[in-house]
């Protein structure tokens, strides 16, 4: 009797260590203590053929019970999170005397559809994602970042710009073409129509804008809209108005286009207008 049981045990045991192996390589390897500091490190990230909108972007539809993916601000990102928004060193030296008078800039904004992965021509590390709200593909004027946010003021989705998304605010653009950017000023004819607009002031106009119930405008033989196909070597100029917070009035020009369908680009502020606070906006309910 003890024989037996002794072998017993020792069956059992081998059973045992085989089940807790079996489903440690089902499981897959453990993440690291205290988790991934950013998706861009957690290898399940990514390995979808048709990656899901993430949160503030298009499409995306929240889970119920789920806290979502953990993004970074744009200026907690590492040195190589950071390389998928550098500019090149060839453009910031050609533009350098551009870009030596105050208001102006060079940025890079990734294409929606592509999630931040770089091909090797770009000399970027491939298959990073990164880890900010919008994945790199929106920028904001007034604070110089590509965090989505109520600062948001240009997107670049399916091959076109977009403005206006914001909440309560309002973006129009207008396509100039082949026209160097150093020749745009408010006084420019094409210019003049969104340098003189008077944008709504009102909650309910705003809303009414927001949700697309007025179209384009056209004015002079030109179109102003708030989305418009993105062209190499094409200049455009956004008036950008997002109550409570800024209003603003852009030049910007399309200087390159990388492989991967982000692009490069140099702008120059034109004008900056009295910001307006929203009227008639109806107060939060108490909760019940």
């Amino acid at each position: 009797m003890k024989f037996l049981s002794e072998r017993t045990i020792v069956l059992v045991s081998l059973i045992a260590l085989v089940t807790v192996n079996a489903l440690a390589q089902s499981v897959g390897p453990r993440p690291p203590i205290g988790g991934y500091r950013s998706p861009s490190e957690d290898p399940n990230v990514g390995r979808r053929d048709a990656p899901k909108p993430q949160i503030g972007e298009p499409g995306h539809r929240p889970m119920a019970n789920s806290t979502g993916p953990v993004f970074k601000s744009e200026r907690d990102l590492n040195a190589k999170e950071r390389m998928l928004l550098a500019t090149y060193p060839e453009d910031q030296k050609k533009y350098a005397r551009f870009l030596s008078q105050p208001e102006t800039g060079l940025f890079r904004l990734l294409s929606h559809e592509s999630r931040g992965i770089v091909t090797v021509e770009t000399l970027k590390s491939a298959n990073v994602i990164l880890p900010i709200k919008g994945r790199g593909s929106y920028y904001s004027y007034s604070k110089l970042r590509h965090d989505l946010d109520g600062w948001s003021e240009i997107g670049l989705q399916n091959g076109a710009f977009r403005a206006g998304f914001a909440p309560r605010a309002l973006g129009f653009m207008v396509l100039l073409g082949d026209v160097p950017l150093e020749t745009v000023t408010p006084d420019r004819r094409e210019v003049a129509y969104l340098h003189k607009l008077v944008p709504a002031t009102t909650y309910q106009n705003v809303m009414a804008l927001g949700r697309g119930s007025v179209p384009a405008f056209h004015e002079g033989g030109m179109v102003y809209c708030s989305e418009l196909d993105a062209l190499v070597n094409n200049t455009y100029v956004l008036r950008s108005t997002i109550s409570g917070k800024a209003d603003l009035l852009v030049a910007f020009r399309v200087i390159r286009q990388d492989d991967d369908g982000s692009l490069h680009i140099l702008w120059k502020k034109l004008a900056s207008y009295r910001v307006t606070t929203l009227k008639g906006r109806p107060k939060k309910q108490p909760a019940p």
